[in-house]
């Protein structure tokens, strides 16, 4: 039966017999029992053992067992037991992570992406509160050769950003020049979800303002910007004013105010490197031989991409027209 197929009264009670007895197999230098639970099939169960690892890591006589037991377990052919063990060290590395830093250097370079995943996702749970040394130990991988480690690290730490912004900016900056293409759209990602959180726009803005890749820097803007309603700023549009918004009066004045806001909102719906190029080829002017320039890109791309962004807002208007008469 599966953990949440359990009454709430079995559940506890599972939960109590799993904790108890990965407390006796540490007493007793085993970890047979922890194993089994590590490498159930049941999420919940395997989760349980985890935080019950956490939780007895408080006790000072049994720290130095436990250690010895997760770096037994993520040597198991097991990916679950391995995964869990990540999960189990990131529990810990909320408070030490000294302690159990050597598990994610291990971890990152699994061969499964379920353990590697877990890595990301003890960063960010560790990074929340445990800042200091989890992104001093996240910088180091930020420059690594291999781009999926750089992407996954970028992922990682981005939830600290979240609330704390200024914590990690300087450490999204230094990838602001990296090649690949995926790493630099996770980077873009990342900063819109910071971006999207209340009070972190202005420091996002801010801050990147003073990064050199300027056509990066752009994207981002745009994409952080996206936050802000009233005050609708795209770079390379300028703002819309505030009247267009307080405009409710049915006559051609209030029409085209409409019209230019419900544009610049369907324009900012593009997907970002989309977005761009509209605007730089449309509202600024450039060729397509200067935007590939601009953003490295081919002259193909760049056309490709003006055109299904025309496309997409063909779509869009179409769409809105059709909805406005659904009204009338």
């Amino acid at each position: 039966m599966a953990f949440y197929d359990l009454s709430k009264a079995e559940r506890i009670n599972a939960v109590v017999k799993i904790s108890s007895g990965i407390l006796n197999e540490l007493n007793t230098d085993k970890s047979k029992k922890i194993a089994g639970w590590f490498s159930n099939d049941d999420t919940y169960i395997r989760k349980s053992a985890y935080l019950a690892v956490g939780r007895i890591y408080s006790h000072k006589k049994l720290q130095s067992k436990i250690i010895k037991a997760l770096d037994i377990l993520l040597l198991n052919h097991d990916f679950k037991i391995r995964q869990t063990t990540i999960n189990a060290a990131g529990e810990i590395g909320k408070i030490h992570f000294e302690t159990v830093a050597h598990f994610f250097d291990k971890g990152m370079f699994d061969d499964h992406h379920a353990v590697r995943n877990a890595v990301i996702g003890s960063i960010k749970k560790m990074g929340e509160v445990n800042p200091k040394p989890v992104l001093s130990w996240a910088k180091q991988y930020l420059h690594h050769p291999d781009k999926e480690i750089r992407r996954e690290i970028c992922h990682g730490i981005e939830l600290r950003g979240r609330k704390h912004p200024e914590d990690i900016l300087p450490l999204l900056q230094e990838l602001q020049f990296d090649k690949t293409a995926r790493v630099r759209n996770t980077l873009v990602h990342v900063i819109g979800q910071i971006a999207y959180k209340k009070g972190c726009l202005k420091t996002v803005v801010e801050h990147l303002k003073t990064w050199k890749m300027g056509w990066l820097k752009s994207i981002m803007i745009n994409t952080a910007i996206d936050v802000l309603r009233k005050e609708n700023m795209i770079p390379q549009i300028g703002g819309i004013p505030d009247y267009v918004w307080d405009i409710t009066d049915k006559n051609d004045e209030a029409d085209q105010a409409i019209l230019y806001k419900d544009l610049i909102v369907l324009i900012k719906e593009l997907p970002s490197v989309y977005c761009t190029v509209f605007n730089l080829y449309v509202i600024d002017g450039y060729t397509h031989s200067e935007i590939a320039d601009k953003l490295n890109m081919a002259i193909g791309t760049s056309k490709s991409s003006l055109s299904r962004a025309r496309m997409l807002l063909q779509k869009s208007i179409t769409k809105m027209e059709e909805s406005k008469l659904c009204r009338i």
